[in-house]
C-alpha cells in the first residue's frame, strides 16, 4: 500500500512498550510520521495515559542509591491500559496531569516544552479538600536528571520534536505527607529543559487532568479543550483551589 510504512527494525511490543533490555528500555529507531499535521491531542493522550506508565517503569530500573537524596516510588510493572494500574499500600490512587504552554492551543508546533506530573496519592478525597498545592520547595533535591526520551521509549515525543527530558522527584512535605511522585519536562533542545523555570508553570498551564484508580476508574477528570466534559466524582460541582482546574473555587 502506499502509505505502508516499512519496519524492519522494529521492537516486538508487550503488552503495548519495548521489553526490557539488560534492565533498560531500548532505543526507538523508528518514529512513525504521527505528527506531520501537529496533531495536539495526540501528544496529550501519550502524556496523560500511555508515557506514564512507561516513566514509571524507567524510574524503577534507576540505581536510586546514588542519587543525592533518594526516596522510594512505589514498585510498578507494565500493565495494559484497560487493567487497574497497581499502586502500593499506603497509596490508594494516581493524580496525572498533562502540562503545556497553551492548553488550548490546536497545534503543538510552537511549543518549546510539555510536561507530565505523576503523582500517588494517599486520600485523595482529603487531597481536593485541602487543595494540590505544590512548588520548588517540593522538588527533591539531588533526585532529579535529564535523558533523552529515545530511552523512555516514546516515538510520539520523539517525532513531536521533544528529544530531551528532565525529571523532578516531588514530595509533600506536610507533616503528614499525602502524596510523591515526580514532574517530567520534555523540551526541544536540552537549554530548554536545563534552564526551565518551575515558577513559570501554573494551573493555567493544566491541558488534561485524571485522578484515580487508573485512566478506566477516574474519580476526576478535566479537559481544558473540552471542560464540558469535565468531573469530579467525589465533590461533584464543589470549587477546588490549588492546582484542581475544574471546578475553581475562584
Amino acid at each position: 500500500m502506499e502509505n505502508e510504512v516499512h519496519r524492519e527494525n522494529e521492537v516486538p511490543l508487550v503488552n503495548g512498550v519495548p521489553p526490557l533490555v539488560n534492565g533498560v528500555p531500548p532505543l526507538v529507531n523508528e518514529v512513525p510520521p504521527l505528527v506531520n499535521e501537529y496533531r495536539l491531542d495526540l501528544l496529550v493522550n501519550e502524556l496523560a495515559y500511555n508515557l506514564p506508565q512507561r516513566l514509571r517503569q524507567i524510574l524503577a530500573h534507576i540505581d536510586r542509591s546514588r542519587l543525592a537524596r533518594p526516596y522510594d516510588l512505589p514498585p510498578f510493572e507494565i500493565v495494559p491500559v484497560n487493567k487497574p494500574w497497581p499502586i502500593q499500600t499506603p497509596y490508594t490512587a494516581h493524580v496525572v496531569m498533562t502540562l503545556t504552554p497553551d492548553p488550548h492551543a490546536t497545534s503543538f508546533q510552537d511549543f518549546e516544552w510539555v510536561a507530565c506530573m505523576c503523582l500517588c496519592v494517599k486520600d485523595l478525597a482529603l487531597l481536593m479538600r485541602d487543595s494540590l498545592r505544590w512548588s520548588r520547595c517540593n522538588v527533591v533535591e539531588g533526585g532529579g536528571f535529564i535523558t533523552s526520551t529515545g530511552a523512555m521509549p516514546s516515538a510520539v515525543l520523539l517525532s513531536a520534536g521533544f528529544p530531551h527530558a528532565r525529571h523532578y522527584d516531588l514530595i509533600d512535605r506536610n507533616v503528614v505527607s499525602n502524596w510523591k511522585g515526580g514532574l517530567w519536562v520534555f523540551g526541544r533542545s536540552v537549554n530548554t529543559v536545563s534552564m526551565f523555570a518551575l515558577e513559570d508553570m501554573s494551573v493555567a498551564n493544566v491541558a488534561r487532568m485524571w485522578a484515580g484508580n487508573s485512566p478506566i476508574l477516574q474519580a476526576y477528570y478535566y479537559d481544558a479543550k473540552e471542560e464540558e466534559v469535565s468531573f469530579n466524582a467525589i465533590y461533584e460541582d464543589t470549587g477546588l483551589e490549588g492546582w484542581w482546574p475544574w471546578p475553581r473555587l475562584w
